[in-house]
């Protein structure tokens, strides 16, 4: 605070001059002013007024001055001091604000995952306050408002829209953590065991488990499963590899279907997404340059002339995919099947020339290229099962069925790729399995065991089945020929000549 003494300090009303203390405060945000009592009969109240006001100018008060606080000062004539001036304060900034899109608790649960294409945060920009000013004319600077930091990490990809805001999106499959304020997104959850949950576990990404499965567990992954050691009466659903390293019993294992659709979805509509929004920007681009030049160009008109003659392509692509999709037995994400239905919706409805907005357009391409994110997570994958041991199971694999450890008993099996069991003791007993790539097993069925009964699917190779031994009662179905063994063969061979006929040979007992 500093302070400021006008007329005569010794004696102010021996000859008519009052004395005026003009304090101002340390950050110029209000002076007051102090008029020590009369000590004899004082000068007139317009006098004094007129002298406080050339005291506050000259102690450097200029704004905010209250002439009616002036007025009240001198008219108190008390000793004490009287605000008399106040500044303009700053206007208060407004803060950024983040919204994670996901409890910050569940960060913390490895098991809640996300499919690609989820927002994870949205982050508004600040917006500064107005400068004040001090009563000494000084400007008063507004605080600088909180800024939250949001940033992507692996896995994660940021972008700006609307006024300066920031969105955070999963690009993979996987689960969500944010770290020093990078939001991350992990492929593979790590547990160290399962407990039984009453609901079935649904994983986006690949999961791990350092231990057996519950009996009866229920687990679908989108990417791969992982599990060290047994499973029992389980449901195993992957869209990408399932490796157990124990045995399987009375189980359903399934992999690689969902890739299998993903991959066929995503041949088909080729680059749709993109072509979307760029057919959306192109009719705005085409409204706004008929608005400039003076003539009024509908929306409805622009997106029919833009998809009819520059994307003309889009239509059947989005219509082939939508016929995938209602394929009897496909099963697809919900978010994948809502995003191609409404892009095919919308543009046949824009070519048709009804009332669709550009912004409809811009929404259906931008879940359609969600949904194209979350199919590319998977459709990589290889989708093999591998298991040491496989009973009373029900197997479809995209890939291939590898067995490392005693083969299978009373297996149906539907292989897209190789079966391979030919560790030391592994055979194929029971069951029926079909194969679309080779089949190489150390002993196929057993000496007075269940019969075994393979189909080899497809034509072409010349080895498509292998099998150190092969006991009767196996039957072999391949290309429309059956043999059935009525002796036990040594090193047998089935597969197709190079006019693909179906060759069988095999080594002479003894």
């Amino acid at each position: 605070m500093s302070t400021l003494v006008h007329g005569d300090p010794t004696d102010p009303g021996a000859q008519g001059a009052p004395r005026y203390e003009v304090a101002i405060t340390g950050d110029g945000r209000a002076a007051t002013l102090t008029i020590p009592p009369p000590s004899a009969e004082g000068v007139a109240d317009e006098a004094l007024i007129r002298g406080a006001l050339d005291a506050l100018l000259s102690a450097g008060v200029v704004h905010g001055l209250e002439r009616g606080l002036v007025v009240a000062a001198v008219a108190a004539r008390d000793g004490r001091p009287h605000t008399v001036a106040r500044a303009t304060s700053p206007g208060a900034p407004v803060n950024g604000d983040l919204d994670l899109h996901f409890p910050a608790g569940e960060a913390h649960d490895p098991l809640h995952t996300l499919p690609a294409g989820t927002l994870l945060a949205r982050c508004t920009p600040p917006s500064p306050g107005s400068d004040g000013v001090a009563v000494t004319g000084e400007p008063l600077s507004a605080p600088a408002p909180r800024a939250p930091a949001i940033a992507a990490g692996e896995g994660a990809e940021q972008s700006v829209v609307g006024e300066g805001v920031v969105v955070v999106r999963s690009l993979i499959d996987g689960h969500a953590r944010i770290e020093d304020g990078v939001l991350h997104v992990d492929p593979v959850v790590r547990v160290p065991l399962l407990r039984h949950r009453p609901t079935a576990l649904r994983v986006f990404g690949s999961l791990e488990v350092a231990a057996g499965l519950p009996e009866g567990a229920r687990i679908s992954v989108s990417g791969d499963l992982r599990v060290a050691g047994d499973v029992e009466r389980a449901e195993l659903e992957s869209g990408g590899d399932i490796r157990v390293s124990g045995s399987c019993l009375g189980s359903e294992i399934h992999a690689g279907a969902l890739a299998r659709v993903h991959r066929t979805l995503l041949a088909t509509l080729g680059g749709a997404d993109a072509d979307l929004a760029s057919a959306a920007e192109m009719a705005a681009q085409l409204v706004a340059t008929a608005v400039a030049g003076g003539r009024r160009l509908a929306e409805r008109d622009a997106l029919r002339a833009v998809l009819t003659s520059r994307f003309s392509d889009l239509s059947r692509a989005l219509g082939e995919a939508s016929r995938v999709l209602h394929d009897p037995g496909v099963s697809v994400e919900e978010r994948v099947r809502d995003a191609v239905t409404t892009a095919t919706e919308t543009v046949a409805a824009a070519i048709r020339a009804d009332l669709v907005s550009v912004e409809a357009v811009r929404v259906a391409a931008q879940a359609l290229t969600r949904a194209v994110l979350m199919m590319r997570s998977t459709a990589s994958h290889t989708s093999d099962v591998e298991a040491a041991y496989l009973q009373a199971c029900r197997v479809e694999t995209a890939g291939s069925l590898i067995l490392t450890g005693h083969g299978t008993y009373n297996v149906d099996a539907d292989v897209g790729g190789d079966l391979r069991a030919h560790g030391a003791g592994a055979t194929l007993r029971g069951g029926t399995v079909r194969v679309h790539g080779m089949l190489v097993t150390t002993e196929l069925g057993a000496p007075a065991g269940a019969p075994v009964r393979v189909v080899i699917e497809g034509v072409g190779g010349p080895r498509r089945l292998t099998a150190d031994v092969a006991h009767p009662g196996v039957e072999i179905l391949c290309g429309g020929r059956e043999i059935v063994l009525t002796a036990t063969a040594l090193n047998l061979s089935v597969g197709f000549d190079e006019e693909n006929r179906v060759v069988c040979s095999e080594d002479p007992l003894g």
